[in-house]
């Protein structure tokens, strides 16, 4: 999912990503989508991403760490658990630009959390993935175990 803000024309200020298993197949698949992750942040635009993929053990969100650690000397800790629904914000602190996150871990089994998406400033709304699953689930008649 994309949200556009119309001020001016379209301009992209938040997005959604779900991570799929060719997303975290091979290192250049994992490089693409860490790069395009940097790239979405450089550019201001808000990030939520979401990884429930339990086929394969990539992590996308430490290789990220990892790559604006040595890149742009950032320092934020890792995860530790592979599944995740993370938020993500570029904000500027006096002279230095940083990097705002909302880390959720994921177990399965337990409901999903709502997510922070912000949009412009301080604008954001809240994405609640749990109350989504049910209701698609129930829309579609798929039993929830």
């Amino acid at each position: 999912m994309v949200i556009l803000h119309q001020e001016g024309g379209p301009q992209v200020v938040a997005a959604i990503g779900l991570v799929s298993p060719s997303n975290k197949d091979r290192p250049a698949t994992r490089r693409a989508f860490v790069a395009k992750m940097s790239s979405y942040l450089q550019q201001g635009i808000a990030l939520s991403v979401i990884d429930l993929v339990t086929t394969r053990s990539a992590h996308l969100h430490n290789e990220w760490i990892e790559w604006m650690q040595s890149q742009a000397g950032l320092m934020h800790d890792v995860a530790e658990t592979p599944l995740y629904a993370n938020s993500y914000r570029a904000v500027r602190r006096g002279e230095r630009d940083d990097i705002e996150m909302w880390l959720n871990p994921l177990r399965l089994g337990d409901p999903l959390p709502s997510l922070v998406l912000f949009l412009r400033g301080d604008t954001y709304i809240e994405v609640p993935l749990e109350a989504t699953y049910v209701e698609t689930c129930e829309d579609q008649r798929i039993p929830i175990s």
